[in-house]
């Protein structure tokens, strides 16, 4: 959606790569993030987003989901 200087965007993010620990091997690590992205004007702007990860520690998985928050400005 765009209107002038205001818009939005969404985005949606996916990544993947392989960890590797001493005494414990290696396994995959994975996130994925889904974001929307507000211009409020020229100057001003807001995102958040959610994302899930997994990744191993110690040998074992462990999994997180997560939320991120900003707002920003320009002088």
């Amino acid at each position: 959606w765009r209107s002038y200087e205001r818009s939005m965007t969404q985005k949606f993010l996916v990544s993947a790569g392989v960890y590797k620990q001493s005494d414990f091997g290696s396994k995959p690590v994975f996130d994925v993030q889904y974001q929307h992205k507000w211009q409020l004007s020229r100057l001003w702007g807001l995102h958040y987003g959610i994302g899930w990860a997994k990744h191993p520690y110690d040998g074992q998985d462990e999994e997180q989901v997560y939320g991120n928050l900003g707002f920003e400005g320009r002088f």
